[in-house]
Parts: structure tokens; C-alpha cells; sequence
């Protein structure tokens, strides 16, 4: 049994006119005809995405017997500094794995945690100015300006 996607589920979602001997509104056709043909090329693109990765897999093994050590290294150094902390768990058990290359990758997944923790930094730098300029702009909007207040306090009379 083939699992259905999410373009497969809505297929009975495509608008069609109620009545089925009633003329159809031409750019109700033509907005049919794109989401079905849309929908086939995205479950086309999937099907070779899901076979080309399936080569891969069933070639990695050879590809990985024919390569040499230092690039052996990188490439499983990479492998596993891209993987979270269960797939990396795997991939050191494999057994094509070199061996000495655990500094490298805990070197490689510090530094990728340090990126993601700059990124978070700066984006939370961001989300922080956007509130404080808002909150500027609201300002501005609700409290009466600094010219408004002198001509109020002008004419109120004294005393």
C-alpha cells in the first residue's frame, strides 16, 4: 500500500461545477486543468526524488569502499555533524566508519551549534528592534507631541 501526500489527499478538493449539465465558468476550467496538471508534475518530481535517492542508497556501499581515507573522513565527519544526536548515534556504528574522527565531528557539531545560537541571537536582535519601533510608532500615534502641548498650555488661561 502506497502512502498517499498531501497533493493526493486534496485531489477531491479541485472545484467543479454543481451541476454537471450546466455550463462550467471557463476560468473555473482553466484553474482545473492547472491544478491537476500542477498536482501530476509535483507526485512526478516526488516519484524520481524517491528513486534518486534510492540509487544512492543502494550505491553508497561500493561509493564508500572506492574512496579514500581522508575523504572517507570528511565525508562521515560531515554526515554526522549534519545529523541530530540519534542519526549520529547510528552513523558511528557503521562499519565503514574510520576510526579517529570523533574530535573532528565534536569540533564540526560545536561549531554548528554556535552558528545556530548566533543566528537565534541575531534573529531575537531583530524581533526586539521590529517591537521597539512599533512601540515608537504607537507612541507617536497616542501621545500628544511636544508643539501640541505648548499651544494647549498658551491658551488655557492662568490663575
Amino acid at each position: 500500500m502506497t502512502k498517499k501526500t498531501p497533493l493526493q489527499n486534496t485531489s477531491a478538493d479541485v472545484a467543479t461545477p454543481a451541476v454537471a449539465g450546466a455550463p462550467a465558468d471557463p476560468a473555473q476550467k482553466v484553474l482545473d486543468v492547472f491544478l491537476k496538471t500542477t498536482r501530476k508534475q509535483v507526485l512526478k518530481d516526488q516519484k524520481v526524488a524517491r528513486e534518486r535517492d534510492k540509487a544512492i542508497i543502494a550505491n553508497l556501499p561500493a561509493a564508500l569502499g572506492e574512496m579514500e581515507t581522508d575523504a572517507l573522513r570528511d565525508l562521515f565527519v560531515a554526515l554526522e555533524a549534519s545529523a541530530t544526536t540519534p542519526q549520529r548515534n547510528l552513523i558511528v556504528t557503521h562499519p565503514m566508519r574510520p576510526e579517529g574522527i570523533d574530535e573532528r565531528v565534536e569540533e564540526a557539531v560545536s561549531k554548528r551549534a554556535e552558528e545556530a545560537e548566533k543566528v537565534k541571537a541575531r534573529r531575537e536582535e531583530e524581533r526586539k528592534e521590529k517591537e521597539r519601533q512599533k512601540f515608537e510608532e504607537l507612541k507617536r500615534k497616542f501621545e500628544p507631541d511636544a508643539a501640541t502641548n505648548a499651544i494647549a498650555d498658551e491658551d488655557t488661561p492662568e490663575g
